[in-house]
């Protein structure tokens, strides 16, 4: 007869099929994300191996609306059988092998019979944590509470309305944010809903190794260098330069001025594209200082920014020193090696 789904199948996963291979019955259990982070990976993994040991011709299987192609490699070479709403599917157990690439299918958009389905297909595409879409994500963390309608942020944000409608689709489809029941399309407006999964997901992707790092041993103690910077800023000030604020700190240094939590003597600083051929000039010359290869022995570090656009949208002066906000802080200081995510924590605290 057919394999019972005793209830422990149902209290441990979401959904339980019958499966008729070949004349074997068989039982698919599937486990349902509404989105995947790698923290999850050692839980499912213990799970799912439970399930071959006791159970061998059970087939255990995460379900996911979308999984980017990293993150369907990664559970491949865990062993964690996986599909997503995009036609990705892995599942590999006895007697059983399935293998589709959702890239191999083609024509794909082409054999969509309606705009509306291509149209959801695009907001399926779009990566809201790419430079110029992150805008909209970045404005809705720094106000929480704050319901922005499409036009402000496209006026925040400098960017044109009809995109910011079209990230705001996508940041909703995903559910890190919520449409308010007044008016509708780019009328409506928009809050953040998840914080704690988007940026979740942005550190999925993001780390402050993708900035391009140019490091000096500068013979100053950190006060002293916090004051040459300063003394940099108010002389591009003095001068009427159309450079708001020319470098912002990040990391540790970003992190004194918001809640100083671990000691050290290294400054880090974003250069915006047009200041930074000056600073690097006054540092050599009027700080004294020497490129060190690889960061060796440097206490100074510009961080040319890989987010070009977006990484100083919301950066201020806290106690006369320019730093970046707290979003860009964060993602920045959870992948940093030396006690990043103890000051990420800290800065996360209500």
């Amino acid at each position: 007869g057919q394999p019972v789904l005793s209830k422990s199948d149902l209290r441990c996963f979401d959904l339980a099929f019958s499966l008729n291979q070949d004349g074997q019955p068989r039982v698919i259990l599937v486990e349902v994300k509404s989105r995947w982070l790698r923290s999850f990976l050692p839980e499912i993994h213990a799970k799912f191996e439970a399930v071959r040991e006791h159970h061998p011709s059970r087939i255990p299987v995460l379900a996911v609306p979308a999984l980017s192609p990293r993150l369907r490699s990664e559970l491949r070479d865990a062993g964690v059988n996986h599909v997503d709403l995009a036609g990705a599917a892995y599942v590999r157990e006895r007697g059983l092998y399935i293998d589709v690439d959702p890239a191999s299918i083609p024509d794909r958009r082409s054999q969509m019979r309606t705009s509306h389905m291509a149209t959801d297909a695009a907001i399926e595409a779009i990566n809201p944590f790419s430079d110029a879409a992150s805008v909209v994500l970045r404005l809705l963390l720094s106000d929480p509470g704050r319901a922005w309608r499409i036009q402000d942020i496209a006026s925040a944000g400098m960017m044109n309305r009809g995109w910011v409608a079209t990230i705001a689709r996508a940041i909703e489809s995903r559910g890190y944010a919520t449409r308010s029941q007044r008016g509708s399309g780019r009328e409506s407006d928009l809050q953040i809903a998840d914080p704690v999964a988007a940026l979740q997901d942005w550190t999925d992707v993001y780390t402050w190794g993708a900035n391009h790092v140019t490091s000096y041993n500068v013979p100053f103690e950190y006060h002293e260098l916090t004051q040459r910077i300063r003394a940099f800023i108010e002389n591009i000030s003095a001068r009427g330069a159309s450079v708001e604020l020319p470098v912002a700190l990040t990391l540790h240094s970003g992190a004194d001025l918001y809640a100083a939590h671990v000691q050290h003597e290294q400054l880090h600083a974003y250069v915006q594209p047009n200041a930074f051929t000056e600073l690097d000039e006054r540092i050599r010359i009027d700080f004294n200082g020497k490129a060190a290869d690889r960061g060796e022995g440097a206490n100074l570090h510009l961080l040319q920014p890989y987010y070009r656009r977006s990484v100083f949208v919301g950066a201020s002066m806290r106690n006369d020193l320019p730093v970046v906000s707290p979003v860009q802080l964060y993602l920045d200081l959870i992948n940093y090696p030396v006690r990043g995510k103890e000051a990420a924590d800290v800065l996360a605290r209500p």
